[in-house]
């Protein structure tokens, strides 16, 4: 027998092993469960069999600990996966079941505005307390210390949660900036 290839040995009691001795492997698909499939099922052989001869047995140490002793080999014979079809190292091909055509419903269509000539009337997105106190340059902790005076900026509770309007918080600044300095900004 060449030590090359792909090798099916049967033994006297029934057990088939296939040994792949170009990366010196071996595997008992009985040992394999059913739709386990996977190169790390293969055992690697520290010690392969010097000699692999009908009516001897199949002695090989394993990679884990312990060697492996069968019965006497029944048969040898070349394995080639393509003819051989599935098992512990081919999964089965599974076709795709085609799905059958759905027809798309049509996208809704939005109407279109007008253009305007007039302002944006778009909302200017609301602050957090977070964005005000980077805006004002202060501490959260005085925005939310100015809300329990009645000083700040005028806020709009969402959810419980204070936001500011960005022109009220400007027309605030202005009015703080007249009452200090005496004159309007």
């Amino acid at each position: 027998m060449k030590r090359a290839g792909t090798w099916k040995i049967t033994t006297e009691d029934g057990h088939t092993y296939l040994i792949d001795w170009d990366r010196l492997r071996y595997i008992d698909p009985g040992d394999v469960p059913a739709g386990v499939y996977g190169d790390n099922l293969w055992r690697h052989m520290v010690e392969p069999p010097a000699t692999l001869k009908v009516g001897q047995p199949f002695e090989v140490v394993v990679a884990e600990w312990q060697p492996r002793r069968t019965e006497a080999v029944t048969t040898i014979e070349p394995f080639d996966w393509a003819r051989a079809g599935p098992g512990p190292m081919n999964p089965p091909k599974r076709e795709r079941p085609l799905r059958e055509a759905q027809p798309v419903p049509p996208k809704p269509v939005r109407p279109t505005t007008p253009p305007h000539d007039g302002p944006d009337l778009a909302p200017e997105p609301l602050w957090t307390a977070k964005q005000l106190a980077a805006y004002l340059n202060v501490r959260i902790k005085t925005l939310y210390n100015w809300r329990t005076k009645g000083e700040g900026p005028p806020a709009i509770s969402v959810g419980g949660s204070p936001r500011w309007e960005k022109h009220a918080v400007d027309r605030w600044i202005a009015e703080r900036t007249q009452k200090s300095t005496g004159q309007p900004h």
